[in-house]
């Protein structure tokens, strides 16, 4: 890693999505009256995880048309435009 990277990696790891999120999202669209802590924590690693995934996309889209500095929006929906496209492609 390079110094910035491991910043970011550094960063990434202390990050955390708080619980309170997590549980409002399952009761919302799951319908979940009250989530068990045990699935707050899957859902929340599972999110992690996942904007991780967009984030790595949405560098390698900024590398692929050859622009540098901070991520734009539209990096980060070309990325998820991409990552729905190779998704669709594994299910297949």
């Amino acid at each position: 890693f390079t110094q910035d990277e491991l910043h970011r990696f550094e960063a990434s790891r202390r990050s955390k999505l708080s619980k309170g999120v997590i549980k409002k999202v399952l009761q919302n669209i799951l319908g979940m009256q009250n989530p068990s802590p045990k699935i707050c924590i899957a859902v929340a690693g599972s999110a992690k995880i996942f904007v991780g995934e967009i984030v790595a996309l949405a560098l390698e889209v900024m590398s692929d048309w050859g622009e540098t500095g901070a991520l734009t929006p539209d990096h980060l929906r070309e990325a998820y435009l991409r990552y729905q496209q190779k998704s669709n492609q594994s299910i297949r």
